[in-house]
């Protein structure tokens, strides 16, 4: 027996979400709603404006949540982007760093968004399965919870590890 460990039947949170809380399907319809056309145009051309609008995670406890507003290092990622938008230049990003900063889900979050907006082709490469593992559920987590209008499709391969979006 562990004591420390919800028991059959009980609820990791027995009071369940607060009364007039809103859930995040919700908030992101209002939030959809509420935004001129130019809005989303920004949203749809800045990876950083999606990323602290739209991009949600799955924590710890396995519970898709909202993104944190992008750290130093993710707003780094997608300053280098922004200049070669603007500059109409070809955008290769190498990060180095210790683990648990952030890269990882910064980079994630920017190939999504460029994959959700452009024609393009990405690789995944990792120095171990679960590396690279780790790095598409990244992107299938933002797929998930993304509302969004992209107007892509985005189809999961789970047999080749592969995730496609068709525009």
């Amino acid at each position: 027996n562990k004591p420390w460990l919800f028991q059959p039947g009980q609820s990791g949170n027995p009071g369940g979400r607060p009364k007039g809380s809103k859930s995040l399907k919700t908030y992101v319809q209002e939030m959809l709603l509420s935004m001129t056309d130019e809005e989303k145009l920004e949203v749809r051309l800045d990876p950083e404006l999606w990323f602290n609008t739209f991009a949600f995670l799955e924590d710890r406890k396995k519970t898709l949540r909202r993104a944190d507003s992008a750290n130093n290092i993710q707003r780094q990622i997608f300053e280098a982007y922004r200049w070669c938008q603007e500059n109409n230049q070809q955008c290769n990003i190498i990060g180095l760093k210790s683990r648990k900063e952030g890269l990882s889900t910064g980079a994630a979050a920017l190939c999504y968004h460029h994959l959700a907006n452009h024609t393009a082709q990405a690789v995944i490469i990792g120095t171990d399965l679960p590396t690279a593992d780790t790095v598409v559920k990244m992107l299938l987590r933002y797929a998930e919870g993304d509302k969004f209008p992209w107007g892509t499709k985005i189809k999961h391969i789970p047999s080749r590890n592969e995730i496609t979006f068709s525009h």
